[in-house]
C-alpha cells in the first residue's frame, strides 16, 4: 500500500484528527441549531405576549449572530472535508 510505513501512519493520524474535528464541529452545529430553535420559540412567545416591547430588535440581532456562528461552523466543516478529499 505505502512504501514507507511511517508515512502511512502520519497520513492515518492526520485523517483521524480531521475526522474528529468534523464530528466535533457537526456536534457544535447541532447544538447551535438547537439553541437557535429554542431562542426562536422563546422570542415568538415573548413577541406574541407583547406587541411592541422594544426587545424584538435585540432578539433579531441575537438570532443573526447565532445564524452567523452556524454558517462559520459549516464552512469550517466543508474546508476540512475538502482537505480530506485532497489528501
Amino acid at each position: 500500500m505505502c512504501g514507507n510505513e511511517t508515512q502511512c501512519l502520519w497520513q492515518k493520524a492526520s485523517l483521524m484528527e480531521a475526522c474528529y474535528i468534523m464530528h466535533s464541529q457537526l456536534d457544535k452545529i447541532r447544538q447551535l441549531k438547537a439553541v437557535n430553535n429554542e431562542f426562536l420559540r422563546e422570542r415568538n412567545y415573548v413577541h406574541e405576549g407583547s406587541n411592541a416591547s422594544g426587545d424584538a430588535p435585540r432578539a433579531f440581532d441575537d438570532n443573526k449572530k447565532l445564524q452567523f456562528e452556524v454558517l462559520k461552523a459549516a464552512e469550517k466543516q466543508n474546508l476540512i472535508r475538502q482537505f480530506i478529499a485532497i489528501s
